[in-house]
């Protein structure tokens, strides 16, 4: 289209249903009328209770110099008045380099990566309002953008400015993250990405609504291609790639998708609003073959698909492949990313690997979808298993030239010869768990009706003329089947106080609230002098922590080569964990307090004798153990939080309690105490880490309204965790 003939305008520019409106560079004549218009959007700002632009910035000398620097935007009718302002920023913006929650949306993977370009100062003139006027500003914005040859905008806003919100939002523009303005963490902004796609096919679309389309074509368009800027502002996004490394060598390929504009942001751009989900593919597939399902569920939550290893683009590794290593891969990306806890579904091989998971970490499965799983070889359909023999003896000919063929040939023989889940041990799974199979699976029907006989309160669901495929075949009653399972937690009533031993179903669903000290709990300094008895706390948790990990590994094979937790522990070792001696130091020094009940505290203010001590945590100023080294090819050491000096920071170690107090909510009170020292030493920061795998204690920590911050690797020699941890901050001032 030729252009306007307006001066300043481009070569492309395609007005919009109102052709009175034009954009243009704005001009130092302009200056007047842009500062009029500047100070009626200031006032309507405050108008509605938003602390934005009231405190001097921008300034008139911010504007004048975007004229100058020619970035500064003007919309304007026919008759030349002007309707809005806007500058367009191109470059780094330096308050965009460290999101204090959130992480940076990847760009498809199509597109050339490039600088993007932000859009700043934007405001309306309040005789425009209501007009329109600021969506065909930013329509007008979006061309000028591409004509400069960039494919991503941001934008940033105060959380309480909802104008502004709803207009980024219903543009097509995804919540990234938080960011301050300045390094002033009390000026904080949410910042929005949105990436400019060219074309968008109607097919593409129609299979991201979860229609039927054909398996071929559908595996070669899903969702790594995913687009950003479409006009359903519902349909979900990558927000984040990551690959994680396994201890034999082994990269495993994670997918995070979620909503568009996530309700509470967290790393990696998690929605921490909800628990997430995890998608476990079947036999020679990738997470593609599960679309229809992860843009379901991602419109609502966060959704973690995995590339099983020797699958998709994840590599294969040195360990030898069953079954149980597949789902302890998806435990390490769990806790690569941190996430404690997730809802799972599995499909096939998937939901084999699914039905290990929570056996073998009850409280780490929130809810289980699986469907097509079998528990042995034998509960599949024979003709399918003298296929699948013919097809491994061709394969294994070609193996020997392909390395393609090589790992068909593996994967179709475990399929043979695996799993071999004793139906017996399914009855430690916990939490609200669905089997699903088509009337046709190659999956016999009396071995998915033995599943789920054998799992405490299953549902089966079986789904009428369909076959194996049912993500494919059937994928709006297989959504509708996931719904109802997840929604069996999300609407249960279960407690949601957690005291750190027990880690109940609803907690990561409840909102943070301020833990207290209750009445009949008493804080208190310990000296040197208990040391015996705060050792034998510790030996009592070891213990009771021993015997938890006894029972998770029964029925399950390990790897001897390369063991690993399943998580859902916290990792402690006698000898190792607590160090040897740190105890007695940190009494010593005059750290660790401790509580006990009201009633074995004396008239001089100290405990009995005989008084059990509930729970004890040590304080200090220093988070520095372990951060100060950085590892590059683990993404570094140092926690996304504010530099502040130590006596600003109280941290917390060696936080336990009493196997003995459990469910007392001894956490929450040691919590509290925490937050009140904090407070008496005037720190503006209470700061503490824990392993991912540590279900007990990252669920208290959020529910005490603890920020999540994305995991850093920090291995601890000798204990049989993941090496990464996940950092906790609460900001007090």
């Amino acid at each position: 289209m030729s252009a306007t003939g307006k001066s300043g305008f481009f070569e492309g520019y395609e007005p919009t249903d109102c052709d009175s409106f034009y954009l243009r560079r704005a001009r130092e004549e302009d200056l007047e009328a842009v500062l009029a218009i500047v100070e009626s959007g200031r006032n309507s700002l405050a108008a509605d209770g938003v602390d934005q632009w009231q405190n001097g910035k921008p300034s008139n000398e911010d504007f004048a110099r975007d004229i100058r620097s020619q970035r500064l935007w003007v919309f304007e009718d026919a008759a030349g008045t002007i309707a809005a302002v806007a500058a367009l920023v191109a470059g780094e913006d330096p308050n965009y380099t460290l999101l204090l929650a959130g992480a940076w949306i990847p760009a498809p993977s199509q597109m050339t990566l490039q600088t993007y370009i932000t859009v700043h100062r934007f405001v309306v003139a309040p005789t425009y309002r209501g007009a329109a006027v600021s969506k065909r500003f930013f329509q007008a914005l979006f061309l000028e953008a591409q004509r400069q040859g960039f494919n991503e905008m941001r934008v940033d806003t105060h959380p309480n400015n909802h104008r502004m919100r709803r207009l980024v939002e219903g543009l097509g523009f995804a919540c990234a993250g938080v960011v301050c303005i300045d390094g002033d963490r009390s000026d904080k902004r949410l910042v929005y990405q949105l990436y400019f796609e060219q074309e968008i096919s109607g097919k593409y679309r129609r299979l991201f609504r979860g229609l039927a389309a054909d398996s071929a074509d559908a595996l070669e368009t899903l969702l790594p291609r995913f687009p950003h800027y479409l006009d359903n502002p519902e349909v979900p996004i990558l927000r984040h790639h990551l690959v994680v490394s396994m201890s034999d060598g082994a990269l495993v390929d994670a997918w995070i998708y979620g909503p568009r504009v996530p309700v509470l942001v967290g790393p990696y751009g998690i929605d921490c609003a909800s628990i997430p989900l995890l998608v476990l593919h079947g036999n020679g597939e990738d997470h593609r073959s599960l679309a229809a399902q992860i843009a379901h569920q991602a419109a609502v939550r966060s959704v973690v698909a995995i590339d099983c290893r020797a699958q998709g683009v994840s590599t294969r590794g040195r360990a030898p492949l069953t079954y149980e290593l597949l789902a302890q891969d998806a435990f390490e990306v769990l806790n690569a990313i941190g996430i404690s806890r997730a809802h799972v579904l599995g499909f096939s091989d998937g939901g084999i690997e699914a039905l290990l998971m929570a056996r073998d970490a009850p409280r780490r499965i929130v809810s289980l979808t699986a469907v097509g799983a079998n528990c042995a070889p034998s509960g599949l359909d024979k003709r399918f298993l003298e296929h699948e023999r013919i097809r491994s003896i061709a394969l294994a000919f070609g193996r020997v030239v392909s390395r393609k063929m090589e790992r068909a040939c593996e994967l179709s023989r475990l399929m043979l010869h695996e799993p071999h889940i004793a139906g017996s041990s399914l009855s430690r799974i916990a939490c609200p768990s669905t089997l699903v199979a088509g009337e046709h699976d190659l999956v016999l029907p009396e071995e998915t009706r033995r599943i789920a006989q054998a799992i405490p309160q299953a549902q089966m669901v079986i789904i009428p003329s369909c076959g194996h495929m049912v993500p494919l075949e059937a994928s709006d009653e297989l959504n509708c089947a996931l719904d109802q399972t997840i929604a069996r937690v999300e609407h249960s009533s279960d407690d949601v106080v957690c005291d750190g031993q027990h880690a109940p179903q609803a907690v990561l669903l409840a909102s943070p609230r301020q833990p207290y000290l209750p009445d009949n709990v008493v804080a208190l300094p310990l000296e040197l002098s208990q040391l015996k008895q705060v050792l034998a706390l510790y030996e009592a948790l070891l213990a009771h922590e021993k015997a938890h990990q006894d029972a998770s590994r029964e029925n399950t094979s390990f790897d001897a080569e390369h063991p690993r937790s399943s998580g859902d522990s916290c990792g402690w070792i006698e000898g190792c964990w607590p160090l040897p001696g740190d105890v007695e130091e940190r009494l010593a020094a005059g750290q660790y307090r401790g509580l006990f009940a009201a009633e074995d505290i004396g008239s001089d203010g100290k405990p009995f004798a005989s008084a059990q001590l509930l729970g004890v945590q040590a304080l200090d100023h220093d988070m520095g153990y372990g951060f100060a080294g950085e590892d590059q090819d683990r993404g570094g050491a140092a926690p996304c939080w504010e530099k502040l000096p130590d006596q600003a920071i109280l941290v917390a170690h060696l936080l336990a309690v009493n196997p003995a107090a459990g469910r007392k909510g001894i956490g929450r009170a040691l919590v509290a105490d925490l937050i009140s020292q904090a407070r008496i030493r005037g720190a503006k920061a209470i700061r503490l880490n824990t392993s991912p795998e540590n279900v007990a204690a990252t669920c208290l920590y959020h529910s005490c309204g603890f920020q999540t911050l994305a995991p850093v690797w920090l291995p601890y020699e000798g204990l049989p965790l993941t090496g990464w941890t996940v950092p906790f901050e609460m900001r007090l001032d």
